[in-house]
């Protein structure tokens, strides 16, 4: 995984900017305590014992709590955000209250939430939550409507660079 990442940043001009890092995140040293402006996580979205768990180990950890429980992810990014620095994540919507509660006992409050759907009318499936230490009021932003009437929407279109 440590060499994917390490390929995207080189061929994303990265390299001055962004530090790859391997080790277990739990363990104190591998990662700063209160060192960064803005942690963003992508945690595992399903509970081991929900879903069908891949047989590839990847992908395994990739999408389900099998080494880091949510709680275990939002303990890491409270150690590591400085006190004025903001935590990003996205993660399903149907988990909602359960991420509101984990960033609570961390000492977080949500202040910008968007939510992430198909299309038009269609319940959402994802969330993209902005986290602060500080309460400063939670910003909820338009829906992120990913389709539109001809494939991608407009504002997806332009995310991918890909607007006429």
């Amino acid at each position: 995984m440590a060499a994917l990442a390490e390929q995207g940043r080189a061929e994303n001009g990265f390299a001055g900017r962004l530090a790859i890092v391997t080790g277990d995140v739990r363990a104190r040293g591998v990662l700063p305590d209160l060192g960064f402006d803005l942690v963003a996580i992508n945690p595992p979205f399903r509970p081991v014992g929900t879903g069908v768990l891949p047989p590839l180990s990847e992908k395994a950890l990739a999408n389900h709590e099998v080494a880091l429980a949510l709680s275990e992810w939002l303990a890491v990014a409270a150690r590591t955000v400085r006190k004025d620095g903001r935590l990003a994540t996205i993660f399903p919507y149907d988990r909602l209250d359960e991420l509101e509660a984990g960033l609570s006992a961390c000492g977080f409050f949500v202040s910008r939430l968007r939510l992430v759907a198909a299309g038009s009318g269609a319940t959402p499936h994802r969330l993209l939550l902005e986290a602060r230490r500080v309460p400063v009021g939670t910003v909820t932003l338009p829906p992120l409507l990913v389709h539109g009437e001809s494939g991608y929407s407009d504002e997806v279109r332009r995310m991918l660079g890909e607007d006429d």
